[in-house]
């Protein structure tokens, strides 16, 4: 420890001498009185950081001719007083006693000073070591530049050194390495043991591997033993890459008959990445097809147009998925959703008999499905020669969720001949647009 009172010694002669500052065992007062404090540098053991060292008495004892008063002392440093008697009159008769610990925040070589108020002022030096694992890291932070989405970069070093404490050999301790983890979009070869000595050193291996484009930033994490617990490590790097971006989140179509085409709808795809995108292909899954613009290789920045079309196979919800496929790391896909309208028809007898100068008569039921509201037709095939069908009325318009019954008189032939005569399957039909439901009926003609 000389070196260390040595190096005490002068720095502060150094710094506080030009303040009106004199350390040293004694020190002349006026009217012929001197202080004495016991002992002159004080210099504590050894302490782990983050703990309290014994305690050390600072003995301070007045002579002369008449008494000397003492208040407010000054403690600069890692250290603190448990016991104060110094708040007075002192003399030769009273010595006064300063009970100081050593409590240090930090690993290696730990400076402070006992001040006494007087003409210069007084100081006692104060020395300690504060003792616990180190850690030093480098470098403290990597930066892997831009590396393609997908792809994996080279591997970066960060090597982690045990170097003990130079102002207290005897007091290092072992570095224990708890855990080292990545954050982000990165990954980690870990080369370091758990335990690593006084003096010693390992390494750990990081690569980039971006999930999406543009910068992404991440932490190696060392949790140790050190008085910090914890060492962080700033990771960046930039992934580059085509991204398919859409002007939607969705289509939505409106109502449209089964069987039929909607409107067509134009969503626009933009390559919102940092590198050119190579379409594979673009198709459509469920009720729904599509025309598009893009074709080849889209640097970053243009787009192109999908026109989709909603064809429903069946009335109510129908949902589908337009999906582009291409070089970026996620392939394109946007939620596609409409609704399909249609209409029932039901007849009220499925056979019927029919004599001669007198009609067969039934009623026909029309439903609207999820919404329909269209005009809808109706028509008779497969009667004998000679023989009509009339319908009361022959067109109907249907509201949303209503219904209708349309009377239906079959008139057979006035005079007809035998072979009119026996069973006939006559095709009931009722059409709107692209949309058609046929029944049959049984008519027998005698």
């Amino acid at each position: 420890m000389k070196h260390i009172q040595l190096r005490i010694m002068i720095l502060m002669t150094f710094f506080l001498a030009p303040l009106g500052f004199a350390w040293g065992q004694r020190h002349a007062l006026a009217g012929g009185q001197t202080i004495t404090i016991s002992p002159a540098t004080q210099v504590f053991d050894a302490v782990p950081v983050g703990q309290t060292g014994r305690a050390k008495i600072e003995t301070i004892v007045v002579q002369g001719n008449s008494n000397f008063y003492l208040s407010n002392l000054v403690i600069l440093g890692d250290f603190v007083a448990s016991g104060n008697n110094c708040n007075g009159m002192v003399s030769s008769m009273t010595p006064c006693s300063l009970t100081l610990r050593f409590a240090p925040t930090r690993v290696g070589l730990r400076q402070g000073a006992l001040i006494l108020p007087s003409q210069p002022n007084l100081i006692v030096p104060l020395v300690g070591v504060g003792t616990g694992a180190t850690a030093r890291i480098t470098p403290a932070y990597l930066n892997f530049g831009q590396i393609e989405i997908g792809k994996s970069s080279p591997e970066q070093t960060i090597t982690i050194r045990n170097p003990g404490n130079p102002d207290a050999p005897a007091s290092s301790v072992a570095l224990k390495l708890a855990g080292i983890e990545a954050m982000g979009d990165y990954a980690i070869k870990n080369g370091c043991p758990p335990v690593l000595a006084p003096g010693g050193q390992c390494q750990v291996q990081v690569r980039f591997q971006p999930h999406a484009t543009g910068p992404r930033s991440g932490l190696i994490v060392i949790a140790d033993n050190t008085p910090r617990g914890t060492q962080v490590i700033t990771l960046l790097g930039e992934g580059i890459g085509p991204q398919i971006t859409f002007s939607t989140s969705r289509l939505l179509f409106g109502l449209t008959s089964r069987n039929s085409d909607s409107p067509a709808q134009q969503v626009t795809l933009t390559n919102t990445g940092n590198a050119p995108l190579d379409f594979n292909g673009i198709q459509t899954q469920g009720d729904f097809t599509q025309v598009n613009t893009c074709v080849g290789s889209m640097p970053p920045g243009l787009s192109c147009q999908i026109n989709v079309i909603f064809h429903p196979q069946a009335a109510g919800p129908r949902t589908g998925l337009l999906e582009v496929a291409g070089n970026a790391p996620q392939p394109g896909r946007l939620p596609l959703a409409g609704e399909g309208a249609d209409f029932s028809l039901l007849l009220s007898h499925s056979s019927m008999k029919a004599k001669k100068d007198h009609s067969a008569r039934l009623s026909l039921m029309l439903q609207s499905l999820n919404g329909f509201a269209q005009p809808i037709s109706l028509n008779c095939t497969g009667l004998p020669d000679g023989s009509s069908c009339i319908f009361s009325p022959p067109l109907i318009t249907l509201n949303a969720g209503d219904s209708a019954t349309v009377k239906l008189r079959i008139k057979p032939p006035r005079h007809h001949r035998d072979r009119t005569k026996g069973s006939h399957t006559v095709q009931i039909s009722a059409v709107s647009g692209s949309l058609m439901h046929t029944r049959s009926l049984e008519l027998t003609i005698k």
